[in-house]
Parts: structure tokens; sequence; C-alpha cells
């Protein structure tokens, strides 16, 4: 099983929006809020943090992950969490999930995985695998994802230096305007530092390949001034996000602790020896 790995991929999205968090706001208040663009999409940045959940078509490909899709639920105003299914193979988990996709949740900084009951050992008779956030992004990277959200990476815009709009363009049958952004590692301040860290075995540079430079960020704007698609480049790091819908906060609870083997401790060793 390649837990650990599967994880990155929604990891990276997590990530992403917790880095806009990090030092943007000095930059913000430099740029010129008569320019129309920034303007529009700031609105949208805005909007889209205040909603509170979305139904979501994600794709993220990245070293040693290659167009992993997931889709389902991610909900952020009341902490960040998702219920989202996961292409069992992509995943890993083809071993103990006989259907072709995966249930995946995220509640409290752990993943949860949806398996088919196992006969034999710790796991016999549950239901769920489970493994700490920890794992995957360290203790500071699960603490900043707890407070990010698929959308939080729109608060990059107020950093940019090079933003214009495309056009008009319909995505998922609703008309939009097209925005493009580039904001360059020295634009971000102390988050530019965590986007790309000096340190080579720094997860941020296993999800970007590391030498990232810049973030190139594609916004399609609908008529409720929220996005309809966001894409986002980073180094070798693709993530490209379809929002069906929006709607308010939305519950999403952890499965039972009895129905429930914790993985952590044996992904902490596989992680030791290389393996993922």
């Amino acid at each position: 099983m390649r837990m650990r790995t599967a994880a990155g991929a929604a990891g990276v999205v997590l990530m992403v929006g917790a880095l806009s968090g990090c030092g943007t706001e000095r930059a913000v208040e430099t740029v010129d809020e008569a320019v129309d663009v920034l303007a529009a999409l700031r609105k949208t940045s805005t909007k889209a943090d205040q909603v509170g959940s979305a139904q979501v078509e994600t794709t993220v490909s990245m070293p040693g992950l290659k167009g992993v899709k997931m889709e389902g639920l991610w909900s952020w105003g009341k902490g960040t969490a998702f219920d989202i299914r996961m292409d069992t193979k992509q995943a890993g988990m083809a071993a103990v999930v006989k259907t072709d996709t995966v249930r995946v949740l995220f509640v409290d900084g752990t993943y949860y995985y949806n398996v088919d009951p196992l006969l034999v050992g710790g796991p016999a008779g549950k239901h769920w695998l489970s493994v700490n956030a920890d794992v995957v992004m360290g203790r500071d990277g699960t603490d900043m994802a707890k407070q990010s959200n698929p959308v939080a990476g729109l608060r990059f815009i107020g950093s940019s230096k090079q933003a214009e709009e495309i056009g008009e363009e319909t995505v998922l049958g609703r008309k939009t305007t097209h925005y493009s952004a580039i904001i360059s590692k020295d634009d971000l301040g102390r988050a530019g530092d965590v986007l790309a860290p000096n340190d080579k075995n720094a997860l941020m540079n296993s999800f970007t390949g590391g030498n990232v430079t810049s973030i190139t960020l594609e916004v399609w704007v609908d008529g409720q001034d929220l996005p309809a698609r966001i894409e986002q480049k980073m180094g070798k790091a693709n993530i490209s996000m379809n929002f069906k819908s929006f709607d308010k906060a939305k519950k999403v609870t952890a499965p039972a602790a009895s129905d429930v083997f914790d993985m952590t401790e044996s992904l902490k060793q596989q992680a030791g020896t290389g393996q993922s």
C-alpha cells in the first residue's frame, strides 16, 4: 500500500493553500487597489474563503504521482476537512480495496481510508485505516493545513505584479472570466522561503521537485464571483480544481474509533526505510 504517497496528492493542495497565509500581508498592501484585475480577483478570493464548502474535482501531478484524480466534498468553514474518492490503483490501495475508487476522509489532521475488512492481523474486521497527517506533511505543515482550503491559494493574487484578464470562456457550463497571474518567490516574502526551502529533503521540495521560483495561477471566475476552475503550477507540481458547486460549511465525521486501525507508526517505519 502507498498510503503516504497517495495522501501527498491531497496534502499538496492543503500545503499550497496554507502557504498563502505565511507573510503575504505586506505584499498585498503594496498593490494598487485601482487595478481592476487584482481587485476582481481579491473579491473572488474573499468570497470563496467565506463560503464554507464545495464539491470539487481535483487532479494533481507531482514527482512520483501523475494525474491523480480526487472528487468530493471539501469543507473549510469550521476547520479543514474533506470526504473524497480517489482511483484505487492510483492511491496504491488495490490490495485492500476491491472497488474502482477508495473513499478518503481528512478530519482533525488525520487521513482515513475506507477498506475491505481484512481477515488477519491488527486490522482484522475493521473498515478503516488511518494515518496522522504529520507523517505526510510534518507537524508544522499539518497545523497550517488545518487552516487551509482548496481556494486559499487565491490569496496569492494580492502579491502578484503580473496579472491579466485573458477573456471570457465557458467552464463547467458556466460563463466565466479567465484570469492569469504569476507570483514570484520574492513577491511572496516569508511564504517564498516555505515554497522553496533550502533543505533539499524538505516536504515542499518533494512535492514540487525543488528550485521553485514562481507560482503560475489560472482562475476562471463565474457570474457569482466564485471560482469555477483554479489551476496552479509550482515547479513540477500541477494542481487543477473544478468547483462543481459551493455551499455553507458541512461537517465531515471521522469513523468510529472501534472500526479504525491506525497505520501511522507503520508508515513512519516505511518512510525511514525509503518506502512509501
